[in-house]
């Protein structure tokens, strides 16, 4: 079957790694540059005056680079950028105390993507909190407990196989900025930003589009004697948890009067609403998913209450796609 999944909201995924100030510039957009190939690019009087900066003086540097950078000759990749990213990289640029670093998507063959495990781990969350007696009152084993088994070579999850996505265009990409909000007296910004490669998405501009195949091992599922996992369980425990999740960022927005965030939750929950009779369901990706999505802390008589959230311009929470499960033809 095939599995293609639609992103309503900017997606991060990361691989750990950074990009420093001096493996990039912005002009009109973000460029990765290849700084070997950009030492090699020099002639000999400006390669001994970018080696000799590069040692000392990192705003020196990046003005170097963006000044004598041939972009057909040395990029690597670029893609757009939100307004927000050029208005701080403006601003922080000749502070050396920043150091403006970019945190890159995961990619296979310097490409892009999804991958499967990203999916399936959501999906996991999402079959645990279903199948979670509630209300929840002891957590230490509660994944071996709901899900039946002891040994890790007997989770029945090993059923389910989910590839990684096809590449992704670095037209479906761009960078963001990134703000960590607490809600204490008020709801507002704690003044951290970060800035990271993600994917392009419905609310903001336009959907990334990526493509899976998903499929249960059914030689595995014979064998298995615990739970039953199928296509149906999974569209069906996805839209139970991940609409619950909406309906609490939707308490704490509502809360918070936070009315652009708001708003995003309340576009949610309404396309939520029009999959109900559809092979189709939500999911939350990615870094910035939020406690909630990630946890089933939702399944506690009295869950734990988190005051912080991450936003993307203050209104775009990262994460939010839209699956739907097709027969291959």
């Amino acid at each position: 079957m095939k599995m293609i999944l639609e992103t309503l909201t900017p997606v991060f995924i990361g691989n750990g790694e950074t990009i420093e100030p001096y493996e990039y510039f912005i002009k009109d957009r973000f460029y990765r540059i290849n700084l070997p190939k950009f030492i090699l690019s020099l002639d000999k009087a400006n390669k001994e005056e970018f080696l000799k900066i590069s040692t000392s003086d990192m705003i020196k540097t990046r003005n170097f680079i963006k000044e004598m950078a041939d972009t057909s000759k040395v990029q690597e990749y670029s893609m757009e950028i939100d307004s927000d990213v050029l208005e701080v990289y403006e601003d922080k640029k000749n502070d050396p105390n920043n150091q403006l670093s970019i945190q890159t998507f995961i990619k296979t063959s310097s490409r892009p993507f999804i991958p499967g495990s990203s999916v399936k781990g959501a999906i996991r969350t999402a079959l645990l909190y279903s199948m979670t007696p509630k209300p929840l009152t002891g957590s230490e084993n509660i994944e071996k407990d709901v899900f039946g088994y002891r040994n890790p070579q007997d989770d029945p999850f090993r059923v389910l196989k989910i590839s990684d996505s096809l590449p992704l265009a670095f037209d479906d990409m761009k960078i963001y900025n990134v703000k960590t909000f607490s809600k204490k007296d008020i709801f507002s910004a704690s003044g951290y930003n970060m800035m990271f490669e993600g994917t392009k998405s419905y609310y903001f501009d336009r959907a990334a589009v990526a493509s899976h195949d998903i499929w249960i091992d059914e030689d595995l599922k014979k064998k298995s004697e615990f739970i039953d996992i199928n296509i149906k369980k999974i569209i069906s425990s996805c839209n139970e948890f991940y609409g619950m999740v909406i309906n609490k960022e939707l308490e704490f927005y509502g809360s918070s009067k936070t009315s652009y965030a708001y708003e995003k939750y309340e576009q949610l929950a309404k396309d939520m609403g029009s999959l109900k009779n559809a092979n189709s369901f939500i999911l939350r990706l990615g870094w910035g998913s939020g406690y909630n999505s990630v946890t089933i802390n939702l399944a506690k008589e009295r869950p734990d209450n988190k005051i912080s959230r991450r936003l993307i311009k203050g209104e775009f929470p990262p994460g939010w796609v839209k699956v739907k499960v097709m027969e291959e033809k």
